[in-house]
């Protein structure tokens, strides 16, 4: 039950790659929210992340980057899975690691 639940749960997260890094994610609100990362490899978002991504909607634009996008974890120097990202120099691929537990308080 809890799987159905956070497979419907509503998810203001994008799915980044190589080929829309730049443009469309970099690109999005960038004067207005501070960009957050998370590097999975995960098939599906997080019930957290997602919540995450609807309570600070206003504040914060939050990406999921896949494994599999090898060359965006190679730019970020990303080696292990999960990791999560603020960005503060996406121009240079460049962010400051959440060590901390993820929770939504």
């Amino acid at each position: 039950m809890a799987s159905a639940a956070t497979r419907k749960m509503q998810s203001f997260v994008s799915v980044v790659n190589a080929n829309n890094y730049e443009t469309t994610f970099m690109e999005r609100d960038r004067t207005t929210k501070h960009k957050i990362l998370l590097f999975t490899d995960k098939k599906s978002t997080p019930a957290v992340y997602k919540a995450l991504s609807k309570k600070y909607k206003d504040r914060l634009l939050f990406g999921e980057v896949r494994k599999s996008e090898e060359e965006l974890c190679k730019r970020f120097g990303v080696t292990e899975f999960p990791t999560i990202l603020a960005l503060t120099n996406p121009e240079a691929y460049i962010g400051d690691k959440y060590n901390a537990e993820m929770k939504v308080d």
